[in-house]
């Protein structure tokens, strides 16, 4: 079907509730009623997807449907969501050509970055939801999935543990022995849980396709936290919950998953939530599952100046290799202040870095080295890749409307192996936090005219 086309589901008889449905090709088509909705929705100037008949079912409650045209697609699952001329099927199943040939598809458990199926918080947590809007936008995200926060309430629902882990919250008090004992029992009991065979079938699918994609048959994964009140804009839970790196292959990369999930129970996140007055009870966690980047450099941005909350700046920090080091406090990073509309150096801090992180020799996890002499006293960025950096989160606050901070990384394969044709990779982006809570005197001025009405547009992207 050629880009831009609009889905018209196939016009056959609708299935009478009391009518048996044995074969694999029966089909439940819409009503005229449903019809004229959809075609509605294209008088409005929006194609007439098949997600315009979300929540209608066959007589056995399945969502069935059969289009024509260039695919015959035949969809047994959740309802679909239309990726122009490429069709995006939640849902599990394949996707049949009329050649006959089958691909991977998503399924309740996973999501891929790419895809066109809605990007909400309440299955994805606000960092894989950002990863998918800023794919969309054509923002340098390395490929990957979403492990969704339904197959972590599949694995609590299974052999009681959703009632073991509130019965081991029950009481809580922000005690440090008490919250290190129950925290260790909560990731103890969630850690032995068995991952249920859907879900593992599900993100060994998903990480097989990464593979294909990337054209490696174990591509190193980077697994990561995207909790239900993570990277929100009252609170960011910002290093609260573990990260693996350089994982490789499916197994490895089912029980990096278990762990992270584990993570929500650690001493550390117990105690960030009792201090801000969040639940400790009914949380949720999603993952995101991430191609790595084999990092040069890497670093943090965020579109305010973190010493006096000017709005005109971005501060972008620096450190060679991986970031770890930086986000634990281990090498303090290098500094460079950016003008926000010129985007031109303010001012650049070089700091001492004497050690990095960068990928085992196996290929298999991390290793630590020192930074040899000549390049400890340099800066880890050039005025070009300060630039691409400071753009990228320019982008990132103009896509939210709001100050953001983003974590980046410069590829080492600038020649775009890595599949996004650039060097520097956005891997997150979430709302800054800090001086977006604090309010502030509106300044006393007059309607600006001229240069300065400019300005204040480019400033003052949410308005």
């Amino acid at each position: 079907m050629p880009a831009g086309s609009v889905f018209r589901p196939k016009k056959t008889k609708k299935i009478a509730a009391n009518r048996s449905l044995s074969g694999e090709n029966r089909v439940w088509a819409p009503s005229a009623t449903l019809r004229r909705s959809a075609a509605r929705s294209s008088d409005a100037g929006r194609p007439a997807t098949p997600a315009a008949y979300a929540g209608r079912h066959d007589p056995r409650g399945r969502q069935v449907w059969e289009g024509t045209g260039r695919h015959r697609l035949t969809f047994r699952g959740l309802v679909p969501s239309w990726n122009g001329a490429r069709p995006e099927w939640p849902g599990g199943h394949a996707v049949k050509s009329v050649a006959g040939s089958e691909r991977p598809v998503n399924s309740p458990y996973t999501l891929a970055f790419d895809s066109s199926a809605e990007a909400g918080t309440s299955r994805l947590g606000g960092k894989c939801a950002a990863l998918i809007v800023m794919t969309r936008a054509g923002a340098p995200v390395p490929p990957g999935f979403v492990v969704t926060m339904d197959a972590f309430e599949a694995l609590l629902d299974r052999g009681g543990l959703r009632r073991a882990v509130d019965a081991a919250l029950a009481g809580l008090v922000a005690d440090p022995g008490a919250v290190a004992a129950r925290g260790a029992e909560i990731r103890c009991m969630v850690i032995d849980q068995p991952v249920p065979s859907p879900v593992a079938s599900a993100v060994t699918a998903a990480y097989e396709e990464l593979c294909r994609a990337v054209g490696c048959p174990d591509v190193a994964v980077a697994v990561r936290s995207s909790a239900d009140v993570e990277d929100l804009t009252e609170a960011s839970c910002a290093g609260q919950y573990d990260t693996f790196l350089w994982i490789r292959g499916a197994d490895a990369v089912l029980g990096a998953v278990r762990r992270c999930w584990a993570s929500l129970w650690t001493d550390r996140a117990i105690i960030y939530r009792v201090a801000r007055g969040l639940p400790q009870r009914g949380l949720r966690m999603a993952v995101a599952v991430q191609q790595m980047v084999d990092a040069r450099t890497s670093g943090a941005a965020v579109t305010v100046n973190p010493a006096d909350g000017d709005p005109s700046k971005i501060r972008v920090e620096a450190i060679w290799g991986l970031g770890q080091l930086m986000v634990s406090g281990e090498v303090t990073p290098d500094a460079y202040l950016v003008d926000k509309v010129l985007l031109s150096t303010v001012r650049t801090t070089v700091s001492p870095k004497h050690q990095e992180l960068v990928p085992a020799p196996g290929g298999h996890g991390l290793a630590r080295r020192a930074v040899e002499e000549g390049r400890q006293q340099v800066p880890c960025l050039d005025q070009g890749e300060v630039v691409e950096i400071a753009r990228l989160a320019k982008t990132a606050e103009r896509q939210y409307g709001c100050p953001q901070d983003i974590e980046w990384a410069v590829d080492q394969h600038p020649d775009g192996s890595t599949g996004t044709g650039a060097s520097v990779r956005l891997l997150q982006t979430r709302p800054e936090t800090v001086w977006s809570s604090r309010s502030r005197t509106p300044a006393r001025a007059s309607h600006g005219a001229g240069v300065s009405s400019i300005l204040d547009t480019l400033l003052r992207p949410g308005r």
